[in-house]
């Protein structure tokens, strides 16, 4: 029996086997150590005794060698059989040994030759934001410009493929802001349109790709919340309201109300209050402060009505012509008009003809139609700060 060598067993006019492969190969991929390095092992034993088996030392089962056993002669072949360390990112260089060994009775002859595996980088990482999400709270009438929070990712990857872009914000709202490809920082976009009463919470997704932004992608959840300011003023529903009292001048036939809304969209700055500012004269009128209707505290006496009617005119045209000043100045506020007229139809004489009652009606429309009104109320509807002027007449 020939003692064995190195030279015996392998073929190979190389000390150590060289290989260089792509990180995470999947199983079964085979080792190509070049046409340089044979792959070929003998055994010049006749018999039993040329009769050899192949194996890998020091490997954690990453490789794995075929054939197992061979007698006097094979051409062996190294593959992959679990890529969990085949990792460029925890491993650059793979070492093992690949042993045979014969099989043969009272022998236990063996040779080894060592092999070296390269590992190359792939783009196999894609890039992880630090945080699971981001979440910022904004005011809704944010200047365009001011920042709004910064974003950041890592990649496994080594070289270019480990370098980062964020690369775009995406979701319903996104056009609001921008953010720099290069940090991350994410700033308020020129004509932003945040508005609270439109939406409450912004839910935004964040885009980051490795490859100098050509690779792959990793995404991460962007929560924006707006933060309710009094921008809108309340506004009347109407822009002129008519109301009625009865005959003997002693209430409304129906509820006076007016009412102003306000499109803010968290109280206090939606929740609107009514006073009078104007003509209460004798404080005959009280206006309710939550509900906004108008109410008469005490009847109007027939012979108050008729001084009344005959020096109103006079102030009803001043009262005019400072409503239309105060609408042409200031764009903030809106005006109504209250027309109040007796309803003469009402009568304790229920036994009206026909024609009677055809003449009261006709009178009754005259009042309405007259531009002269004996008090002219002015009333305000307002929220924090913002308010606007109502004017409504009483006839």
């Amino acid at each position: 029996m020939v003692q064995p060598t190195l030279k015996h067993f392998f073929q190979n006019e190389y000390v150590c086997y060289i290989a260089t492969i792509d990180e995470n190969p999947e199983p079964g991929t085979v080792i190509n150590f070049g046409e340089q390095y044979s792959t070929r092992v003998k055994d010049e034993d006749i018999g039993k005794a040329g009769v050899f088996a192949l194996k890998l030392e020091n490997n954690n089962n990453t490789f794995e060698i075929s054939p197992t056993v061979a007698e006097r002669t094979a051409d062996f072949v190294v593959t992959v059989r679990d890529n969990a360390f085949i990792d460029y990112e925890r491993y650059k260089v793979l070492s093992f040994k690949i042993v045979a060994q014969e099989v043969g009775p009272a022998t236990n002859l063996s040779a080894s030759v060592p092999a070296t595996v390269y590992l190359r980088d792939v783009n196999d990482n894609p890039p992880i934001f630090d945080e699971v999400s981001y979440e910022v709270t904004l005011s809704e009438n944010v200047t365009a410009g001011s920042r709004v929070i910064q974003v950041h990712a890592t990649d496994k990857d080594t070289g270019v493929y480990g370098s980062i872009r964020y690369t775009s914000i995406t979701g319903e709202g996104s056009e609001a802001f921008t953010m720099d490809s290069q940090t991350g920082f994410i700033t308020v976009a020129m004509g932003s349109s945040l508005d609270r009463e439109v939406a409450a919470t912004l839910v935004l997704t964040v885009e980051a790709r490795d490859e100098n932004g050509n690779g792959n992608s990793g995404v991460v959840p962007l929560i924006v919340n707006l933060i309710d300011v009094n921008d809108n003023a309340p506004r009347f529903e109407k822009d002129v309201y008519d109301f009625m009292l009865n005959s003997d001048l002693t209430n409304f036939t129906s509820p006076a109300l007016v009412k102003a809304i306000d499109d803010d969209a968290e109280p206090p700055n939606n929740v609107v209050r009514y006073e009078l500012i104007h003509g209460n004269y004798e404080n005959k009128f009280y206006l309710n402060e939550t509900s906004g209707e108008l109410t008469l505290l005490s009847p109007i006496t027939k012979i108050r009505r008729k001084k009344q009617s005959s020096y109103e005119k006079l102030p009803k045209r001043v009262a005019t012509k400072f409503t239309k000043d105060q609408r042409e100045t200031q764009n903030d506020l809106s005006t109504v008009i209250a027309n109040v007229d007796v309803d003469e139809s009402s009568t304790n004489n229920r036994n009206l003809t026909k024609e009677t009652t055809t003449e009261v009606l006709k009178k009754r429309r005259r009042r309405a139609d007259d531009p002269d009104a004996l008090y002219t109320l002015t009333a305000r509807a307002y929220d924090l700060g913002k308010l606007i002027e109502g004017y409504f007449s009483r006839r």
